[in-house]
């Protein structure tokens, strides 16, 4: 079996020499030149036919030449012939090989060109998501600075009203003192007074002593006032008059600043028993876990 019989056998795999053989180991062209002459002049002086054109040639003689002759043919010649043949294989294998690399090259273009675009797609997508990141957090940043600016605002407008009412806390420690003070110097300012003092731009007349409700009578008297609970926790009968406690809120006529003033009832809002460890309770004390009791 020979090498092209073989299955394993591929064409890409043939080794063709073209190295030139030496002249005259294979190649003989003067005897191939020699019967190619004899056969030539056997054909003329061929004997003619009779009122023809044709000649009359011994067969036998004419194929023996015509055997030599081929005999006589170089191997190079055949070698040639195979050659030739090789070379239109090789060439169409060639031209299909080129065909399907040029298809290859084509469709990997093509699949590169589609993968650009679908990189170019992706990235413009990811720029619109990173936009629409970017707009939803500045949308956000608003709200919260808006939210944040509106419970500012609330706690502006409650810390305002603490500070009223802690205003109006600390006019109501101050009172009690103040009172006792007003009623003082309502008592001994009008005597030293000269007659321009005594009335003021518009002509109103202060030497008389004002009027004061008994409340300021009651609450300068604060700081000597009995006990309102004893050692015991009891309840001390003679610290209690008519009308002394408990207070509520008032308004004074000056401003809108509550002051403390008296009202009738007088055990409904009063203070818890103080406990057996504290010392006893004044007036003045009872006030001001009152005014404690109203600000919580």
């Amino acid at each position: 079996m020979s090498q092209y019989d073989n299955p394993s056998f591929d064409d890409h795999d043939i080794e063709i020499d073209l190295t030139p053989p030496s002249v005259g180991a294979q190649y003989h062209p003067a005897e191939t030149e020699d019967v190619l002459l004899t056969l030539r002049d056997m054909i003329e002086n061929a004997r003619d036919v009779p009122l023809s054109a044709s000649s009359m040639i011994v067969k036998d003689e004419v194929l023996v030449l015509l055997d030599e002759a081929l005999e006589s043919l170089p191997e190079e010649l055949r070698a040639a012939r195979w050659l030739l043949k090789e070379r239109e294989e090789f060439l169409a294998r060639t031209r299909h090989e080129a065909d399907d690399l040029l298809e290859q090259a084509r469709t990997r273009a093509e699949r590169m060109v589609q993968r650009t675009e679908v990189v170019k797609a992706a990235e413009q997508r990811a720029y619109d998501i990173v936009d629409a990141a970017q707009a939803d957090a500045r949308r956000l940043r608003h709200e919260v600075e808006d939210f944040c600016d509106q419970k500012l605002a609330s706690f502006e407008i409650v810390l305002e009203r603490t500070q009223k009412l802690v205003g109006a806390g600390r006019a109501k420690l101050q009172g009690t003192n103040l009172l006792a003070e007003a009623a003082a110097a309502a008592e001994h300012g009008v005597e030293g007074a000269s007659e321009q003092e005594i009335y003021d731009v518009q002509g109103e007349d202060f030497s008389a002593p004002p009027t004061q409700p008994s409340v300021y009578d009651e609450l300068s008297q604060l700081d000597d006032a009995p006990a309102l609970y004893d050692a015991e926790g009891m309840v001390n009968a003679d610290s209690w008059d008519d009308g002394a406690l408990p207070f509520e809120d008032d308004y004074d006529a000056y401003d809108d600043r509550p002051r403390l003033t008296v009202v009738e009832d007088r055990y409904s809002d009063l203070p818890p028993p103080p406990s057996s460890n504290h010392p006893t309770q004044t007036i003045r004390d009872a006030a001001s876990n009152f005014f404690d009791q109203d600000l919580a």
